[in-house]
């Protein structure tokens, strides 16, 4: 039997993030470099993609119950607005997740982070702009006080007053990665969680922001590592929009590796307006999404 695309490109993720420690970064890196190429060559064909999805506004809901007194099956119809976006799940273990985000216009997936996970994104239908940011290590301090720790200042943020933030400096993973064609060398094994200390600390925290990308169905797939780019927000340009998004490993709810939302509130300073104040806040209220089925090609790993 004929291995479909989508199938590869699982085998692959599957391959890619069961990494452990007695693997090497090489392997990881040639891995992942592999992986990233067959997501960038995946259409909407591959996953049956259906088009009508990216505009519809009203989905039908049918439910079956028995009539006792016809002694027949009846039908009730429901009709239901779309959320502003919908996921289909394609594909989830506990190393790897993959799945389709639709985007109505209008709408966007809120900042949101990434915890210890890379993770892959390619266009399949409309236009995409990605907002990214690189959270700044608190473990690669340059400014310490005379006690060898940290810096600490005050700044004045509207709506939250006085809020102590440590001056970190950019972690060097990200210097030179350019989210498009180098790959990260870090896979989750040899990610210590002392890089999610950002969400363990005050909820104002630094990060680089970098140039938004705007991403079609004709680009190559686009990637973010466990430090680089980590968190970031997807709205659609001029039109709904859909992207295959491929995740490892998965979210873990009520953990640290938990999907955590955020704003930005300010560049830090006039002389450096990449350095951002991020704070963390709740999932907002215009974000939420329904589901859709896949219907692509069966799935036999």
């Amino acid at each position: 039997m004929t291995t479909s695309t989508i199938e590869s490109v699982i085998k692959q993720a599957l391959k890619t993030f069961s990494f452990t420690n007695k693997d090497t970064l090489e392997n990881f890196n040639k891995n992942f470099s592999k992986l990233l190429s067959q997501v960038s060559n995946i259409s909407s064909e591959d996953i049956h993609f259906e088009n009508y999805l990216l505009t519809q506004q009203v989905r039908e809901i049918k439910r079956y119950r028995s009539d006792k007194v016809s002694n027949s099956i009846k039908v009730d119809v429901y009709h239901i607005n779309r959320a502003p976006v919908t996921y289909i799940q394609i594909f989830e273990n506990e190393l790897v997740t993959l799945g389709v985000f639709v985007i109505r216009e209008g709408h966007k997936l809120p900042l949101h982070n990434h915890p210890l996970m890379h993770g892959i994104i390619k266009v399949l239908a409309g236009t995409l702009k990605i907002s990214s940011y690189s959270v700044l290590d608190p473990n690669n301090t340059g400014n310490t006080d005379e006690g060898g720790g940290t810096n600490v200042h005050q700044f004045d943020i509207p709506g939250l007053g006085m809020v102590p933030i440590p001056c970190y400096k950019e972690m060097s993973s990200t210097q030179g990665s350019d989210f498009q064609t180098q790959t990260d060398s870090h896979p989750t094994s040899y990610c210590p969680h002392s890089i999610l200390s950002y969400l363990e600390s005050p909820n104002v925290f630094l990060a680089s922001s970098h140039p938004p990308l705007l991403l079609s169905s004709e680009d190559n797939a686009k990637y973010l590592t466990p430090r680089a780019r980590n968190l970031h927000e997807i709205s659609c340009v001029n039109g709904p929009a859909a992207f295959l998004d491929v995740i490892g490993p998965p979210y873990k709810p009520v953990t640290l590796q938990d999907c955590t939302y955020f704003e930005d509130v300010g560049e830090l300073s006039a002389d450096n307006k990449s350095i951002r104040m991020l704070h963390r806040i709740s999932c907002p209220s215009y974000f939420y999404t329904d589901e859709e089925k896949y219907k692509g090609p069966p799935i036999n790993v």
